[in-house]
């Protein structure tokens, strides 16, 4: 029982992590001679349980694998845990336990007492400090088996634990039920939580203001003018200076025939010009067609060809870029005075 325990445990946290090569480590009594079983004292060790899942294919596969790992382990059961670790000379961090993270521990013997003239009660005792990021407690008795979980909450809270407990569950089941199944493509999620995930989380509809960005900006600027709308390197501008800028771009463009049903190109570096040109555009009631400095010439000419615009907006920097297929205007907006910026077909240099 053990065993299968154990394997189960493997293949919870291989499906949780991703990881094939897992070290669990386990407690071992130490009272395998027959003279230590009157003794009193203390002789647990701990054991790190080494298993690559990746090996096996199937449940029983992974069974038998653990089995054989775990019948090795107790042939070196004496050998002490901390001289292990100090074999190893590993690296050690404070926030985590060396070798293992993750350990289980499994009680066959009956929890009671006889002690003549005494009774006696089982109390559990609740830890404050959890040893390792994750623990099953486990114990058998008579036909039942009992899982305590001892986690840390840093790490994990009370839900996420007791998820991965109904994951656990959910293995055990698959593992009795279908032992020569693949668990490569085992889900962990039953039937209704899958439902709950694909279902219910993909239930994204929300209700669109039924406003335009122009409307809901200008909304925006009349709540908070002074707010910082741009923030770049060390410069800002609020709502209300972006809003003067996009508003007074906008008059330029609808006084050269830009307004509804027009397209007008753009060709900026990642700058407050992008952002003032592309609300002026809308503004205007016209759409913008964003280019980046990184497309070829050729490319370039195809958008500006099939807007069929008669505008474009660029910065000064740029616009060479465009000399050639269109004339060249400056418009004198005070967008940015790190940024000189252009428009027309008539390229517009929007400074």
């Amino acid at each position: 029982m053990f065993m299968t325990m154990l394997s189960a445990y493997y293949v919870l946290l291989h499906k949780l992590s991703g990881q094939t090569d897992i070290i669990i480590g386990s407690p071992i009594a130490g009272r395998d001679a027959k003279q230590s079983e009157k003794l009193v004292g203390m002789f647990v060790n701990t054991l790190a349980l080494r298993q690559d899942v990746s090996t096996a294919e199937t449940f029983a596969d992974l069974l038998e694998n653990v089995k054989e790992m775990t019948l090795k382990a107790f042939e070196h059961q004496h050998y002490p845990f901390d001289k292990l670790v100090d074999d190893l000379s590993l690296d050690r961090d404070l926030s985590r336990s060396p070798i293992f993270q993750a350990a289980m521990g499994y009680v066959t013997d009956s929890l009671d007492v006889n002690l003549k003239g005494l009774t006696s009660e089982h109390v559990m005792v609740h830890h404050t400090v959890s040893k390792f990021d994750l623990t099953l407690h486990i114990f058998e008795q008579e036909e039942q088996l009992s899982i305590h979980v001892e986690y840390n909450t840093d790490l994990f809270d009370q839900e996420t634990i007791h998820r991965y407990m109904n994951y656990y569950l959910h293995v055990l089941d698959g593992m009795t039920a279908q032992p020569e199944r693949t668990f490569a493509d085992y889900c962990l999620m039953d039937k209704v939580e899958q439902a709950a995930m694909i279902l219910g989380k993909n239930q994204t509809d929300t209700p669109y203001p039924k406003r335009t960005l122009q409307e809901l900006f200008e909304e925006q600027v009349k709540r908070d003018p002074y707010r910082i709308a741009l923030s770049y390197m060390d410069e800002h501008m609020t709502y209300e200076a972006l809003d003067k800028k996009a508003t007074k771009l906008a008059a330029y463009l609808q006084s050269k025939g830009i307004g509804p049903g027009s397209l007008v190109p753009m060709l900026f570096d990642r700058s407050f010009d992008m952002i003032v040109s592309v609300l002026g555009i809308i503004k205007s009631g016209a759409a913008y067609v964003p280019m980046s400095p990184e497309y070829p010439d050729a490319r370039i000419r195809l958008i500006v060809r099939d807007t069929q615009s008669d505008v474009i907006i660029t910065q000064s920097h740029l616009a060479d870029r465009l000399v050639g297929f269109y004339r060249y205007k400056d418009y004198h907006g005070q967008a940015n005075t790190r940024n000189k910026c252009s428009v027309s077909k008539r390229i517009i240099d929007y400074r």
